[in-house]
């Protein structure tokens, strides 16, 4: 396995919208000097995109059950606390240091990892109808959110964050959330979990079964992954389901290159390298090693150097 000594951690891919103007988004892809045709717009998604030994009907399901999961953070100002080095790295600046105090909007991906009431939990929903969260007697769930530590870095971004739920399209069919909260976060992993919340009770039903089908199929798929006693010898597929520049979700995929080991405190974890196509906007974006164990290896989208992209890290 392979350490982090000499790795270049590159760039990160949010995307930043200097006059904070949806359209920009759009205007921006086409300056975008990567190939755009290895995505998969997600109502495209057959088994005949995915390689042939990844042809399974479990994996197809997985897949677009990871992207119900999926959504497009935005964020509307930069902390003033955010370092101005990566991970303390003098050649590597923070993402979005040059805004710091700034209503700039900024767009990463993350994805939704639970759902549930706790009136126990200072959590509230912040739309219109709750009185912006003080409505206290109102009904409303908790939704916890994975992303990439540098897309939302803290308390302050989290409470000036929105969720687009369902974004696939660009005929406005996606309902949204405010974040609130920001649970924990793993500056040197990049990894950290937020959470927002909703009155709507249909949206948190659709949530709660999308959820349960989910880790019901990567279960699935672990199980017969470690029944498997010929998958050493194959090369794992790497998913990512991402809002790319913006827009609505696209699926890329590739094969695993490396597993590199990484030192956090006294935890030792590890990051994964792929090929998967990931533009500005993927940063926090759900990654899916065929037969990962969710669990023990909760990864998503952190950036891209001149030869890979890679993920944040996980300390099991």
């Amino acid at each position: 396995m392979a350490t982090e000594e000499d790795f270049d951690f590159g760039t990160h891919e949010t995307l930043v919208l200097e006059v904070c103007d949806e359209d920009e988004s759009e205007l921006e892809e086409p300056l975008c000097n990567k190939s755009h045709g290895m995505y998969i717009d997600i109502r495209a998604m057959t088994d005949a995109v995915l390689p042939q030994e990844y042809r399974q009907p479990e994996l197809l399901s997985l897949i677009k059950a990871m992207a119900n999961l999926t959504v497009k953070i935005d964020v509307s100002y930069v902390s003033r606390m955010r370092p101005r080095n990566w991970q303390g790295k003098e050649n590597a600046i923070y993402p979005a240091y040059e805004k710091r105090g700034e209503r700039t909007k900024t767009s990463g991906s993350g994805r939704i990892a639970d759902v549930y009431q706790d009136d126990n939990e200072d959590i509230r929903c912040y739309c219109s109808a709750c009185g912006n969260g003080k409505s206290a007697d109102r009904e409303s769930w908790i939704i916890q959110v994975f992303t990439a530590t540098h897309v939302v870095y803290d308390a302050t971004e989290a409470e000036h964050s929105e969720c687009l739920v369902f974004y696939d399209t660009q005929d406005g069919g996606y309902t949204s959330f405010k974040l609130v909260k920001k649970l924990w976060a793993n500056e040197a992993g990049d990894l950290s979990l937020l959470a927002g919340a909703t009155c709507d009770r249909g949206l948190a039903t659709q949530l709660g079964i999308m959820i349960r089908d989910f880790n019901k199929l990567w279960k699935q798929i672990r199980e017969n992954y470690v029944k498997d006693h010929d998958a050493n010898d194959k090369e794992r597929l790497v998913v990512v389901v991402s809002h790319p520049h913006g827009q609505p979700k696209k699926v890329s995929f590739s094969k695993l290159k490396r597993r590199v080991q990484k030192q956090i405190d006294k935890d030792k974890g590890c990051f994964y390298t792929y090929e998967a196509c990931t533009c500005c906007g993927s940063s926090g974006a759900p990654v899916y090693i065929y037969g990962q164990d969710w669990f023990q290896d909760e990864i998503v989208h952190s950036g891209k150097n001149s030869r890979e992209n890679y993920s944040t890290t996980w300390c099991p």
